[in-house]
């Protein structure tokens, strides 16, 4: 099974920033994974961020974002097995 690279997009929520900042309304973010195929790849990174959003790290917000797959890219082997995971990338009202 190839490795792929997904650049998921999140929205549809607002959350308090920190120290005064503009609210929270977006993300980004980029995971690698181990699949069949793209859209086998995109299931899997998809149902991964919204566990991270409804029982993982991001729990205690109580939203759930709207997340789409913006990118799939089918990247090498040695990508894949040494890729590591990234950080979410915020996005403030304007």
């Amino acid at each position: 099974m190839p490795y792929f690279s997904v650049l998921v997009e999140g929205s549809g929520f607002k959350i308090p920033g920190t120290f005064g900042e503009l609210p929270i309304v977006g993300f980004a973010v980029s995971r690698v994974v181990h699949a069949r195929g793209a859209s086998a790849a995109s299931e899997l990174v998809l149902s991964s961020v919204i566990a991270e959003w409804s029982s993982g790290r991001f729990s205690h917000f109580k939203v759930t974002p709207v997340v789409a797959a913006s990118e799939v890219n089918r990247i090498g082997l040695l990508s894949g097995i040494f890729s590591k995971p990234q950080g979410y990338i915020f996005h403030p009202a304007t």
